[in-house]
């Protein structure tokens, strides 16, 4: 491994909140040997990758994440004989961890450059309050993954997610700009629980903004988080309560407006971003939908049929008026994007009798479907008991088309 690639693997372990117990931190331990400087300059480096790295200043950290770190290398250095200097992580306060932390995934967004990535507050992972949505799961990863690589399909579209969670695919594919391909003319993320929503919102703010939070706020929204959670039961949790969004700005459709962002390099072409709460079993009115996309909701079998009803009646409803041009057009126009409707759904492999409910109940609502994408993830910085699973993207329509 080349010294490059090993600091960049410590700097993206830690700045996505991996702990060291974890198998990319195992990389990062047998990567440490290959390493040609005396092992003062590595610890050197290491802090410089861990606190200095450009992506570091977006967001708080977690301290003791830092000295989980710290003691990781004192184990390291010690193994080998080798003397480690007092570093910038000795001075770590001794706080202690809080339920909510953000997190950096790098090479992810922002047209997927090295030293790039999305910051998203979450969980610190599993079920947390009776939801999975409040941390970043392999299949939101590969549904990222599929909608930057084929973004014909979102092109000038009014894109629904369902169960957006803390908002990784939103972030990767509305800071993912294209040259020959304008961006969603619209994107609505949803999801059913209150603080996940407040958690979604927060995220895409922080990622979209023209002008991002300050620390300052950033750090005061993860303590209200916090105690907002220590607060509620996770008995209370079972029960759906309603989300009041942030100020109240709310668009025609009914979504709170994040942002209206600006994509493809300063063409003049905007995506109107918007976070709504939707309940799969009694549904509230949608705003117009093209695209469909959803990750890692196919789970509990009963959730699986009113989340089909709720697809085919937006496939259903009638489509929207193609999308107003700019008023100083770009130089080459964008592809025009395909007139179907569709939903785009990621399964991450988990039984074959979960998948075979979803493909029957598929059936059964007059739906068709046919696998479209398979990507396994192996970097580890998602959550590790889905490393390696097979994730499947799935295209629903109507039947018939």
């Amino acid at each position: 491994m080349a010294d490059s690639d090993f600091f960049g693997r410590v700097s993206q372990a830690y700045l996505a909140g991996v702990s060291t117990s974890s198998l990319l931190w195992q990389h990062v331990k047998y990567g440490l040997d290959d390493v040609e400087l005396p092992p003062s300059d590595i610890a050197a480096r290491m802090v410089q990758a861990l606190l200095h790295h450009p992506r570091s200043a977006v967001a708080p950290r977690e301290a003791a994440l830092g000295r989980q770190v710290l003691q990781w290398m004192k184990e390291e250095w010690a193994e080998r004989g080798w003397t480690l200097p007092p570093t910038p992580l000795d001075d770590l306060p001794p706080t202690e961890p809080l339920a909510v932390s953000y997190r950096t995934y790098l090479g992810w967004g922002r047209g997927r450059r090295r030293d790039d990535g999305v910051t998203l507050l979450e969980s610190r992972g599993g079920i947390s309050h009776n939801t999975t949505g409040m941390m970043t799961w392999s299949g939101a990863a590969v549904l990222a993954e599929w909608a930057t690589e084929n973004p014909e399909l979102l092109a000038g579209r009014r894109v629904l997610e369902l169960g957006a969670g803390a908002g990784f695919t939103a972030a990767v594919a509305l800071t993912t700009p294209h040259e020959r391909f304008a961006p969603p003319r619209a994107y609505t993320a949803t999801d059913c629980n209150h603080h996940v929503l407040a958690l979604l919102h927060h995220n895409l703010r922080l990622n979209l903004a023209a002008e991002p939070p300050a620390r300052e706020e950033l750090t005061a929204f993860q303590q209200e988080m916090d105690r907002a959670l220590a607060a509620e039961d996770d008995d209370d949790a079972e029960e759906v309560k309603p989300w009041k969004p942030p100020h109240g700005e709310c668009h025609p459709g009914g979504a709170t407006v994040v942002q209206g962002c600006e994509m493809g390099g300063g063409d003049g072409w905007k995506t109107e971003v918007g976070v709504m709460q939707l309940d799969w079993c009694r549904p509230c009115p949608l705003p117009p939908v093209d695209i469909v996309v959803a990750a890692d909701v196919v789970y509990a079998h009963s959730l699986i049929p009113p989340l089909l009803a709720l697809i085919k009646s937006i496939l259903q409803s009638p489509g929207v008026p193609p999308r107003e041009p700019p008023r100083e057009p770009p130089r080459e126009p964008p592809a025009e994007p395909p007139a179907e409707k569709a939903a785009y759904i990621a399964c991450t492999r988990r039984t074959h009798e979960t998948m075979g409910v979803f493909l029957e109940e598929v059936a059964r609502q007059g739906l068709t479907y046919r696998q479209v994408y398979q990507s396994s993830l192996d970097d580890a910085i998602f959550t590790i008991n889905e490393t390696h699973r097979p994730v499947k993207v799935y295209r629903v329509a109507l039947a018939g088309e």
